[in-house]
Order: structure tokens, then sequence, then C-alpha cells
């Protein structure tokens, strides 16, 4: 059994001893925990055979529910510094599914979470409590990946640009085409508004391989982190040139990575462009009709929802001379028909057809996998916006799978 203070502690008859001190002739003292009580034993060095004892103690024994509770608390605090991220609530189930636990009560539980909080704070640093002392902190770290090699490549408080990655992940990055890019914010640290991750198809696999704590959704800081990115693989002597990137349909992404490199093919993603049609939709009062089988308003948006799958010279026609000439005559359903128009059918909207109309159904055409990736790295918080040591510690782990 191991003491509170990490001390090695041994059960005789229900009561607990410490080590005391080594005696001459190589034989270590033990007395009891209660500091008033004059209990003691003698043994050897192997700790195997008591040598002598006595062992009359002046006080009672600890009830069954304290002693279990330490040995609990004891052992999912040592869990809880090496898991930081883990819940404490299923580090305590996985305890108590090995134990006798029918002593315990509601209070010991407790004691025990507070006892696993207690435990983390004690490895930690100060947390920060603005975005400077981030920046700061960040300085102040050697944050090396498991391989040992530079993993804070950029660290830019003026800016509020923070990048992650390393030789090897910029290595690969320079060698594809395209690129696939997504944010997540529920599960960014504090003081950082998204983790933005670069993703490339590598071996059929889709890897992330740069990671972007950015404070904004600006075109301005998606230039500066993409033109960063460009630069730190200008100092590795690699050529990072993209030829495509898709991500959601959010202009400023797009503005930032054609201000770096103005030759590159950006495409929404079909999944995002979806959702952004199905949400105008459930705005305008038109769901209702959407999931009725015999609606014709409905029968008309579901085949509009199929314009992504035409080749994108063919969607202006499509929209005008086909879908335009059978739409049924309601106001809701043209002011749908107008957002499209101005949003994605004309050629000087934001997102024209070329940006997201393809003859395909290969699931190259989404960021899905970018989703799916962020789905997991949220999964393994138990508390939105964690600090940043504790996000760190999460990011090294999934580097390793890259």
């Amino acid at each position: 059994m191991i003491s509170q203070h990490g001390k090695k502690l041994k059960i005789i008859d229900g009561y607990k001893m410490r080590f005391h001190k080594i005696l001459n002739g190589d034989v270590k003292r033990w007395c009891c925990v209660n500091k008033t009580c004059i209990a003691y034993m003698k043994t050897d060095m192997s700790e195997n055979t008591i040598i002598d004892s006595s062992l009359n103690h002046n006080h009672d024994l600890e009830s069954e529910g304290k002693m279990m509770r330490q040995v609990i608390r004891n052992s999912v605090k040592r869990k809880a510094q090496e898991e930081l991220c883990e819940r404490p609530l299923k580090l305590i189930h996985l305890e108590l599914k090995n134990k006798k636990t029918d002593s315990l009560t509601t209070t010991d539980i407790s004691c025990i979470r507070k006892g696993i909080y207690a435990a983390r704070r004690s490895i930690l640093p100060k947390k920060p409590t603005n975005i400077q002392e981030v920046h700061s902190s960040l300085n102040s770290l050697e944050i090396k990946t498991f391989d040992n090699e530079t993993f804070l490549l950029v660290n830019d408080s003026n800016k509020n640009l923070v990048m992650f990655s390393c030789k090897k992940n910029l290595a690969t990055l320079c060698t594809v085409k395209t690129i696939y890019v997504d944010g997540t914010f529920k599960y960014c640290p504090k003081f950082f508004l998204q983790l933005f991750t670069i993703h490339g198809l590598n071996n059929g696999y889709y890897i992330p391989l740069v990671f972007f704590l950015l404070n904004n959704k600006q075109t301005e800081l998606y230039s500066s982190c993409f033109l960063a990115l460009k630069n730190e693989c200008t100092k590795l002597n690699l050529c990072l040139n993209p030829e495509i990137m898709y991500a959601d349909f959010e202009k400023s992404i797009h503005m930032g990575a054609k201000n770096v490199w103005p030759n590159i093919i950006t495409k929404g993603c079909r999944f995002h462009l979806g959702q952004a049609w199905w949400r105008k939709v459930q705005n305008l009062g038109l769901s209702t009709h959407y999931c009725d089988d015999v609606s014709e308003i409905g029968q008309f948006l579901k085949n509009i929802f199929g314009l992504p799958m035409l080749n994108e010279h063919d969607i202006e026609m499509n929209f005008t001379e086909d879908f335009m000439s059978i739409k049924p005559n309601d106001e809701k359903l043209n002011q749908f028909m107008d957002y499209l128009v101005e949003n994605y059918i004309d050629t000087q909207s934001d997102f024209p057809p070329h940006t997201w109309a393809e003859m395909s159904s290969s699931s190259e055409r989404t960021t899905n996998a970018c989703e799916s990736f962020h789905s997991k790295f949220n999964s393994c918080f138990y508390t939105p916006h964690p600090d940043i040591y504790s996000f760190l510690e999460i990011l090294k782990k999934i580097q390793i799978d890259t």
C-alpha cells in the first residue's frame, strides 16, 4: 500500500505501518502511522521477515471503508498523472471494478475525485490566465514529439498564431498535391478560437500533418498561417505548393490560401455544402415539405440537392433551363432559389460551381476525414476548452499515429 505522500506502507493485522529508519545490522524499523502510537516492528532488508515487533496499538483500527478509500485513491491518483485527460469518473469506475467496494460511500467517492484533481495539479505548471501567458508558457517548454523531433514550430504572440508539426510531417505534406483543412472549436485550448488542422492523403490514408491554434476566422490570419507553413517548409529546403485544397464554405479560408498560393484550386466540401443548403431549407420552413414523400416542393428540393453531382459546366444551364422551368410556385421556395443563385450558381458568387460541382461520388470530394479526426480528438477530453498542458498531452499522443 502507498501513503498519500507516495511512501510505502505495510498492513499488519489491519494497521498501517510506515518505514522509520535503518538500524545497525541492516535492519529496517517500521512504526505505526499514528504518531501517538508506540507500536513498531523490525524486518530484514528484503522486508519479508519480521525480526522483532511490539504491535500493541493504543488506538482503534481504521474502518474498512477508509482503508479501501486510500487504496483506491492512491491507485487512481497515479493513473490520473499518467493519463492527464482521462475523465476522473472513468478512472474511478475502472478501479472500482476490481475492488471490494461495499463499504465505500458517496463521500468517499467525492474524496477520491478531489485527490485526482490534486494529483494532476501537483505535476502541471500554473495554468495561464490569458493568451499572452499561453505564448510565454509555450516558449518555456521544450515541446518535442515522442520521436524527439521539435513539435512547436511557430509561436507568434503578435498574431496569436501557434503551429505544431515536425520535419517528417512537413516532408510528407510537400509530397501531396491535395490538402484538406478543417477546424474544431469546442475543445480548442482556452484563449484560442479554433484548432485548425491540415490533412494530406498519403498511400490511401488521410493523415493530420499540421496543427494551428488560431484566435479568429479572418482572411488575414488564415493567410498568415499558410505563409508560416510555407516558410517552415522552405527552412527545411522543402517546397510546399499544393494544387487543390478542400475546405468548408468559409470564404476567408479560400481567400487566405489563394493569397499564399495564387494558382491553388480551392474546392468546398460536398458534405458541408449539403449542410449549408439544409440549414437554409430549415430556416425558410421548407423542411416539412422535404420530408414529405408526396410533396411536389419536397421532390423538387431533393432533386436540387443532386446538383453537386453534375459537371461544373452544366450547372448554370441545368439550373436555369431545367429546374426553373419545373419549379413549384411558392414564395419560400423562391427565396431558397435566390439564395442558391447569389451564393453558389452565379459565376461571380462567393462559391461558384467550380468550387463544389463534380461528376464524381468519390469521398475525396469531402473533408469527412478531417471531421472524423476532430471527433476522435474531441473525445479525448472530459471538459471543453482544456488548458494548454492537457491539450498538448493529447496532441502529442495523436502525433504518434501520423
